[in-house]
């Protein structure tokens, strides 16, 4: 094991008064039907989103790791985004900042800061997950992580669509509902088909002409893990009055992943 791996973990496992043994809730699309003509999506979900402002609670259920924490989340369009993790008592234990080309982990515990490009190689560095940037702010917001066009419309039911992207190193499935209201889930395939990830949302709710999801559950069959959040609170559109980027102590140990 990377010995940068489950960083975040680490800060979490301290967290012992909010420890949580939920079951990951099972997620499996219904039966589908091939269509006939297939056609390219047409529709961009949460085109209108600027600003995404999130409280909650995260769950983790990895191997050796059962924990859940309260946690703020703020996403500023597809540019960055910042998350604050919370123990007892409201004391702050961890902070993220990301944008496309930079990212910034402080272990507040341990007095460790972590930072690079935000690739998946070195966020499963940090957190244990085969996710980069782009598919982390883009599933976080309920959007695409590929623009609409390249899309197409493979099988359906009387309840929703299942559209494909085909790239060169993944396969992407996307369920969306019947009226196209919001996207229920997408599934995340290696180029040897194995299942890399599933994103499911639940409880969907509209605020300002945003679709938003109160639930997302995140699967990793790979390592056999799972994160569950919880949005307690969601504010679409909101101003932010300062930017994302934290100040970092000068007593804390600096560590470059790239």
């Amino acid at each position: 094991m990377n010995k940068y791996i489950s960083v975040l973990m680490v800060g979490i496992a301290l967290i012992s008064a909010c420890s949580s043994t939920k079951e990951a809730v099972e997620s499996k699309p219904k039966e589908f039907i091939p269509v006939i003509k297939k056609e390219t999506l047409t529709k961009d979900f949460n085109e209108g989103l600027r600003t995404l402002r999130t409280e909650g609670e995260i769950e983790f259920n990895m191997p050796g790791l059962n924990n859940s924490a309260d946690f703020e989340l703020k996403i500023a369009g597809r540019d960055s985004l910042a998350m604050t993790i919370y123990g007892p008592m409201g004391i702050t234990v961890a902070k993220l900042y990301a944008t496309a080309t930079k990212f910034q982990f402080l272990n507040s515990f341990s007095g460790e800061l972590y930072e690079g490009t935000p690739s998946e190689e070195n966020f499963s560095k940090i957190a244990n997950i085969p996710l980069c940037f782009e598919d982390f702010i883009s599933l976080l917001s309920m959007r695409l992580v590929r623009n609409k066009s390249e899309y197409t419309l493979e099988k359906s039911n009387k309840d929703s669509y299942q559209y494909v992207y085909i790239g060169k190193n993944y396969r992407d499935e996307v369920y969306i509902a019947a009226d196209y209201s919001a996207i229920f889930g997408i599934w995340r395939y290696g180029r040897d088909n194995t299942k890399l990830y599933e994103a499911k949302y639940e409880k969907n709710f509209q605020q300002s002409g945003i679709n938003i999801s109160k639930r997302i559950i995140l699967k990793f069959p790979t390592i056999n893990g799972s994160i569950n959040i919880e949005y307690d609170k969601v504010e679409a559109n909101v101003t932010f009055d300062k930017p994302f980027a934290f100040k970092i102590p000068k007593s804390v140990e600096r560590t470059n992943l790239d």
